[in-house]
């Protein structure tokens, strides 16, 4: 990671400092570092309203956060995954945690937007479910709807009341069952149904043969709907969803290593220890204790 306009980073909330170059002053933050974000399965860990101007641009290297575009003028350029996507007004786009990415102006030359980032233990798996893992641009038919519930999450933000947690976690399930529901095609049902038995089966111990049964399809046919959809064999995306869900766990310094493991299906703490390994390039406790550096901080 590189930083390129050091003079920025403390203007804005944590999850977002990855690279920031953005000269307009910003419209309005909300960020609140709730102690007990960590224990809730989703959690907004900023909204942000903001204008740019032609050459500002954000970039993110293995961003800890997930986090969702919205312009409301003029537009945007998002390269990520080895793609070029316009977002514009009636759309979002997604910036996916663990991933690169670039966000910067668009051919308009200026944009105002709204920003939100999310984390939470079960981000992943219901990004998963609502089949949010493989769009990085969705539609956004009722805008105006989807802002009225941005800023009454930044006012509950604003006011960091611990008694409004609660609230704020339904908000970003709300605003993830918006963009889930703007499918303007209807959506295969039978991947949709796959994407859902595999979010919820993380902490179970159950293989690709047991859900392509229960979705009454042979394994080769699941495989093929799954190269398809993600370009991913299932079993693949099946451990990348439950290693995704691990980097969650791994913030909650309560967990043991052997609970983390449970809690995404593995019965053996080495065994999900060499999985996470190949998954991430480090060991379960070696990404822990990288969490207390203030790269991940």
């Amino acid at each position: 990671m590189s930083i390129l306009r050091k003079a920025r980073l403390n203007e804005v909330p944590e999850g977002y400092r990855d690279i920031l170059a953005c000269p307009s002053p910003k419209e309005q933050v909300n960020s609140w570092l709730c102690p007990q974000r960590f224990l809730l399965p989703l959690w907004p860990e900023f909204i942000m309203s903001i204008r740019w101007g032609a050459g500002d641009f954000v970039e993110h290297s293995n961003s800890i956060l997930c986090c969702f575009e919205l312009p409301v003028q003029g537009n945007l350029r998002l390269i990520q995954r080895g793609g070029v996507s316009l977002i514009e007004p009636g759309s979002a786009g997604i910036l996916y945690r663990g991933e690169d990415s670039r966000l910067e102006t668009g051919p308009a030359g200026y944009c105002r937007k709204y920003s939100i980032g999310l984390r939470g233990s079960a981000l992943t798996a219901v990004l998963a479910g609502a089949g949010l893992t493989e769009r990085q641009v969705v539609p956004v038919p009722d805008l105006p709807r989807l802002l009225a519930l941005l800023e009454r999450m930044a006012e509950e933000l604003r006011l960091q009341d611990t008694a409004r947690c609660a609230a704020l976690c339904g908000g970003a399930m709300e605003l993830l069952a918006h963009l889930a529901l703007a499918e303007p095609e209807p959506p295969d049902e039978r991947m949709a149904l796959a994407l859902n038995l595999f979010a919820i089966n993380v902490p179970n111990r159950v293989s690709v043969g047991e859900i392509a049964a229960r979705l009454h399809v042979s394994v080769m046919t699941l495989d093929r709907m799954f190269r398809r959809h993600s370009g991913k064999a299932p079993g693949a995306y099946f451990r990348e969803l439950k290693m995704q869900t691990a980097q969650e766990l791994l913030r909650q310094k309560n967990l043991t290593i052997q609970q983390i493991a449970d809690r995404v299906g593995y019965s053996d703490a080495l065994a999900f220890s060499r999985e996470f390994r190949k998954y991430a390039g480090i060991s379960p406790t070696g990404y822990r204790e990288r969490l207390s550096s203030d790269l991940f901080k």
